[in-house]
């Protein structure tokens, strides 16, 4: 088979593997480095046959706006990666002293 004929047999296949699977590992490392932003509270006063009181409600036209602006959400750059309050993390610290598998199935809760 020419080289030619090859390239353009296996261009579909290697464009498709490209689009479907590079690009998706890359749009989640992206993904990975931001965190949703917060809602924006807002207090109001709730008045009822009670009284009056005070109440945090969630301000869903300035959270909208905030989303708006910044679609991924704040960057938190490695700091998702590197938090130590992580379930993998403090389990590894737990089991971390084990050096057989018993050991580390011991200390399993």
């Amino acid at each position: 088979m020419k080289h030619r004929t090859f390239f353009w047999f296996i261009f579909p296949s290697a464009l498709a593997m490209i689009l479907f699977i590079a690009l998706l590992v890359v749009s989640v490392f992206i993904q990975s480095l931001h965190v949703i932003d917060e809602q924006v509270p807002r207090i109001v006063e709730n008045c009822g046959p009670i009284g009056g009181q005070e109440e945090p409600i969630l301000d869903r036209k300035a959270t909208r706006e905030l989303r708006a602006a910044k679609s991924l959400g704040r960057s938190a750059g490695f700091s998702n990666c590197l938090d130590c309050n992580h379930p993998a993390i403090t389990e590894r610290r737990r089991c971390g002293s084990a050096r057989t598998v018993s050991q580390i199935s011991s200390a399993a809760p």
